[in-house]
């Protein structure tokens, strides 16, 4: 997959706005009264959550990232070029990169 950056900037914005989305109704959750409406609320707050980070995922895996199944959805792995490792920032497992794959950015 080969997106143009511009392409990338606006996924990025995407997702951050639809993060501040969700961590906005996470927050307006409590502030409901206790009660089955609220337990309502926060599952769909749960399942939104989990949803954009699996497209998170997905995008980050289309554009070659490799990906950590320690989650569900799985944990995008970073590039630590110091070490020569894909890291996962969840778990702390490292995948070392041959030299023919590293890009210096």
């Amino acid at each position: 997959m080969d997106l143009p950056t511009l392409d990338l900037q606006i996924l990025n914005a995407w997702f951050k706005a639809a993060k501040l989305a969700l961590d906005t109704a996470a927050s307006v959750k409590t502030l409901l009264p206790s009660g089955p409406r609220r337990d309502e609320i926060a599952v769909k707050v749960a399942e939104a959550e989990t949803a954009l980070s699996a497209s998170n995922a997905m995008l980050a895996q289309g554009l070659g990232f490799r990906l950590c199944k320690c989650t569900f959805p799985p944990q995008v792995m970073l590039y630590r070029h110091a070490a020569h490792h894909d890291v996962c920032p969840a778990c702390g497992y490292k995948v070392r990169r041959l030299p023919r794959q590293d890009q210096t950015a």
